[in-house]
């Protein structure tokens, strides 16, 4: 049995684009759209016991090793702007995938 518990990744410079740019990541919806399929057909074709899955992360944070400068998560915050927060392409991909992929 598995739980993949961090999953996601990121873009070394991703900070320094503009808004627009952070918010069309087209980069990690395809990562999300590659494992989360290759583990649904590990689910269905080699009967792989996953009890759950977590993308990482939610939402853009601080992280211990490089503070605000690389982003992971699936909605923006704006750090400047009172911490606005705004779906990334990637939070509609991982939501459409979820809606699709997983049991109920």
């Amino acid at each position: 049995m598995i739980y993949v518990t961090e999953n996601g990744t990121s873009l070394k410079g991703e900070n320094d684009l503009s808004k627009d740019q952070i918010l069309k990541d087209d980069f990690r919806a395809d990562y999300f759209r590659g494992f989360s399929n290759a583990l649904a057909e590990a689910v269905t074709h080699d009967n792989v016991d996953c009890k759950g899955y977590m993308a990482w992360s939610l939402m853009d944070n601080f992280e211990w090793a490089e503070g605000y400068e690389t982003r992971f998560g699936v909605t923006y915050v704006d750090y400047k702007g009172g911490q606005q927060r705004m779906p990334k392409e990637s939070a509609k991909v991982v939501a459409e995938l979820f809606n699709t992929l997983c049991k109920a």
